[in-house]
């Protein structure tokens, strides 16, 4: 499914798998540099690399894989997965246009997707949110992905959803 308020971007054919998939995973990962360098980077096929969206520093959410096909992101949890990635590096925080970008897609998440607002330790069990880093080795061995204070940022944002399901985020 196309996410509304998300300029669609696209990924080359080789980056990304039609095969469906029924998510109950969101995954937090930081991109390591620029919205245009990852931008290009999902566009070039021998990356074979996607994810589902990207929350760019400024301007609103990118979408590049449908969410209920296959980003190539998080390996073997590809299947069960969308995967948000953030304009950045490790170590830094989200902006304010990237968690009001991030508030706006995790309630649509929840409503077309029924995946709760909840941080999750581990990728298995309950349905929910959790960072590149906890999939481990067999989700791309990321340790570092997408770092503590993005963490701390989504789950203070998960945090603020559950008790408050509309909000209004200063831009």
């Amino acid at each position: 499914m196309r996410y509304p308020n998300a300029l669609w971007r696209g990924a080359s054919r080789a980056d990304y798998s039609t095969t469906r998939i029924e998510p109950r995973l969101v995954v937090i990962h930081v991109a390591q540099g620029s919205a245009t360098g990852t931008t290009a980077w999902f566009h070039n096929p021998a990356a074979e690399v996607s994810a589902h969206f990207l929350s760019p520093k400024s301007g609103p959410m990118l979408q590049f894989v449908d969410t209920n096909e296959e980003a190539y992101a998080e390996c073997a949890f590809n299947g069960l997965a969308i995967s948000v990635e953030h304009e950045g590096f490790s170590g830094e925080h989200l902006n304010k246009n990237q968690l009001a970008n991030d508030a706006a897609l995790f309630k649509w998440l929840r409503t077309v997707h029924r995946i709760p607002v909840e941080w999750r330790s581990s990728p298995y069990g309950r349905p929910g949110y959790c960072s590149h880093s906890e999939l481990g080795l067999v989700g791309g061995d990321h340790p570092g992905c997408p770092g503590p204070p993005i963490v701390a940022d989504v789950i203070t944002l998960l945090a603020t959803l559950q008790r408050h399901p509309v909000i209004k985020l200063a831009r």
